[in-house]
């Protein structure tokens, strides 16, 4: 099991702490400022855990953009990409990212930080690439983000779980069988003929 968790460890990309105001800017492909005008939570296979079987909240988040910081995109509107975690199949699993923090209500100003991933949509810099134009206090999440149900697992348990209950169901049906190979070899044993003298 230990070697299981170092390998995990190793090739698993972990949680971040929030990046600083440079840092977002440097990392993002686009910045925009607008306001939020639309926000739809929807499921997707987790792009972070790609593994079968983890699941990731969608929201998506339709911003109209008052000004372009940096980038270049045309129109008035974009549709920008965060998400959290719905379920994990394992415990080392939820090592990982567990979602953009905060994400804001429908009518709430922000600066986005994007980048365009594989999957062609606009996704917000992981973890806090939302933050306030104005440079405010940490915006509040939505109710509606609020009230998602997050950090189960996949299968009901933990497959690590999963995996032990299977490795004790097969030892003691193996020592089972062992117990009743010995005792059908005793009770053919003939009994001891003892010879008096």
């Amino acid at each position: 099991m230990v070697w299981l968790l170092c390998f995990a460890a190793t090739t698993l990309p972990a949680e971040r702490f929030p990046r600083n105001p440079a840092q977002l800017f440097e990392e993002a492909e686009l910045v925009v400022v607008g306001r939020i005008v639309d926000l739809q939570v929807t499921t997707e296979r987790s792009h972070v855990e790609t593994g079968f079987g983890n699941y990731d909240w969608a929201i998506d988040l339709t911003l109209q953009i008052t000004n372009v910081e940096k980038g270049r995109f045309e129109g008035d509107s974009i549709v920008a990409r965060c998400f959290r975690i719905k379920s994990r199949k394992s415990v080392v699993e939820y090592v990982t990212a567990s979602g953009i923090r905060p994400i804001p209500a429908v009518g709430t100003p922000v600066r986005a930080h994007l980048y365009f991933p594989r999957d062609h949509r606009w996704r917000v810099v992981y973890p806090n690439g939302l933050v306030s134009p104005k440079g405010a206090a940490e915006l509040p999440d939505a109710e509606t983000v609020r009230r998602l149900e997050g950090r189960g697992y996949t299968y009901g348990l933990p497959l690590e779980l999963w995996v032990a209950m299977g490795v004790l169901v097969a030892v003691s049906a193996l020592l089972r069988w062992l117990i009743r190979r010995l005792w059908r070899g005793i009770r053919r044993r003939p009994p001891p003929v003892f010879e008096g003298n």
